[in-house]
């Protein structure tokens, strides 16, 4: 279900009068709050674990020989939605093998390089924690890396916008919203059963959407 089709499934649900929102700019308080209610919670159930499968993305990029810094406006473009590196996803490509690279601080990475002024093959890399840029020993050619991102927060704004959370879990997105409309429009028991549902539902996405988390650092020799 899209933005709309949310809002619209919302008010049947509370039986309230009417069968609008038809546009995310309508003037109409209480259209204009159910569609409040469907995106602060589509947000709530987004920032309730840093590792939602569903906000994961994958990109790639080409090393430059001599070159250690790679910004993140280079590799992402554009940079919509960013939130941070997965470490534990990072492979290099050389003569279409694929090989890990594993992750050091930034400060033991620092250190360890500071000399380096030798390009050769790498199997190590780190991340600015500044600017987020992916930065590796001085290359000697042209090397593939491919890694994983997680993304922030979709906002629902335009009519058709559709959460990009599973389709199956998109009543989790209803409940919570009924639940959010409040007392005004609903009983108590009614309340209390949008609750739980809500409730429920984010359970069962957390045992579908949240993977184990690891990642690939190399320890100090």
């Amino acid at each position: 279900m899209n933005y709309i089709e949310l809002a619209r499934a919302v008010r049947r649900r509370l039986g309230i009068q009417g069968s609008g929102p038809s546009s995310v700019d309508t003037t109409i308080p209480i259209e204009r709050q159910i569609l409040k209610a469907v995106s602060d919670v589509y947000i709530d159930i987004q920032n309730i674990n840093p590792n939602w499968k569903w906000m994961r993305s994958s990109a790639s990029f080409n090393t430059i020989a001599g070159t250690t810094e790679y910004s993140l406006a280079t590799i992402l473009t554009p940079t919509y939605r960013f939130s941070r590196w997965l470490p534990h996803t990072f492979y290099i490509t050389v003569n279409s093998k694929k090989s890990r690279l594993y992750y050091v601080e930034y400060d033991t990475f620092q250190y360890r390089f500071a000399n380096n002024t030798t390009n050769g093959k790498f199997s190590e890399f780190t991340i600015k924690p500044m600017n987020k840029s992916i930065v590796i020993p001085r290359p000697d050619s042209i090397y593939t890396i491919t890694c994983d991102y997680q993304k922030s927060a979709q906002v629902l704004s335009g009519n058709t916008d559709t959460p990009e959370l599973p389709i199956q879990f998109h009543n989790v997105i209803l409940y919570g919203a009924m639940e959010g409309m409040g007392v005004s429009v609903a009983s108590p028991e009614e309340q209390m059963y949008n609750a739980q549902k809500f409730v429920e539902g984010v359970g069962q996405l957390m045992r579908r959407e949240i993977p184990e988390t690891k990642t690939n650092v190399r320890s100090i020799a």
